[in-house]
């Protein structure tokens, strides 16, 4: 069987998009640089790990990893690489896979137009600030926001009980985590966090406020609002693409295409899906 024609081909960002990016077009007999900015491959998945009950979901990350290294792929750590970077490296096709933004705007769906602007003194924190935060002293009281609807929010709910937190979980959805209702772990999931007596769930609700240890909520289709005491806001929302190296590269005439979480937030399984399909599409791309 004869080889296939090899490609010089850079992926930037070592999340499981790009790992399994990488690994596809490895096997597939291309010559694949893997640049990640942080010390380790992983992306979003080492922030995952450190979640109650998802340990585990590490396990397709490690495999991801030995698989990059195992092919030769000539993988890259600690390397940050803009444009000007990825031009020097004169690739024939470029994947971008460089995550979504840790920046997150308090947006709501519902209220698109109103951006919640915290009190000076307010603590809002994101998932990633949570988890990857190693205080000892946690506080008595948190409200978690869910604007998405997964399992995020459940995860950073319960590493707060697990704290001894009491914890007001509020969302814009009719229904607790509508988006993890095929898996059948909604109703085990609540009577694991109703049984800590300090969990409560609002849903079809929105923010109006948060002030410096209190946050203010309301129905969405109501009128009256109550006053939640929280001395801690963790919010979690739809995280933008950060995709600004792929339109950058794009402006510059390269060959590149944008998957994963860099286009906007997605599931685990789709980020992979993504990249194994930008990797199989190389010679496609190339043809046309």
């Amino acid at each position: 069987m004869a080889r296939l024609e090899k490609y010089d081909l850079a992926i930037v960002g070592g999340g499981p998009a790009g790992m399994e990016a990488a690994r596809v077009a490895a096997l597939k007999g291309h010559r694949v640089i893997l640049a990640e900015a942080a010390p380790g491959l992983g992306g979003a998945i080492e922030w995952c790990k450190l979640a109650p009950k998802l340990q585990t979901v590490g396990d397709i990350g490690y495999w991801l990893e030995h698989e990059v290294y195992r092919l030769g792929v000539d993988v890259r750590l600690s390397t940050y690489m803009d444009e000007e970077d990825v031009l020097n490296e004169a690739p024939d096709r470029v994947i971008v896979a460089t995550g979504a933004a840790l920046d997150l705007p308090l947006l709501q769906v519902q209220v698109p137009m109103n951006c919640i602007v915290p009190h000076k003194d307010a603590r809002v924190v994101t998932s990633i600030d949570l988890l990857s935060d190693h205080r000892e002293s946690w506080g008595a009281t948190a409200l978690v926001v869910d604007e998405v609807g997964h399992y995020e929010a459940i995860a950073c709910a319960e590493f707060l009980l697990e704290r001894g937190v009491h914890v007001t979980y509020v969302t814009r959805h009719s229904m607790f985590a509508p988006a993890i209702q095929p898996t059948l772990r909604v109703e085990a999931t609540l009577q694991r966090l109703y049984a800590t007596r300090r969990f409560r769930v609002l849903t079809a609700s929105q923010i109006v406020a948060i002030e410096a240890k209190e946050v203010e909520v309301k129905p969405i289709y109501g009128c009256s609002s109550e006053a939640i005491d929280a001395e801690m806001v963790v919010w979690v929302g739809i995280r933008p693409g950060a995709d600004e190296l792929y339109r950058k590269l794009r402006s510059r005439g390269v060959s590149a295409v944008c998957i994963g979480d860099a286009l906007a937030a997605r599931t685990l399984q789709s980020a992979i899906a993504e990249g194994h399909a930008a990797a199989r599409n190389i010679e496609r791309a190339a043809m046309a």
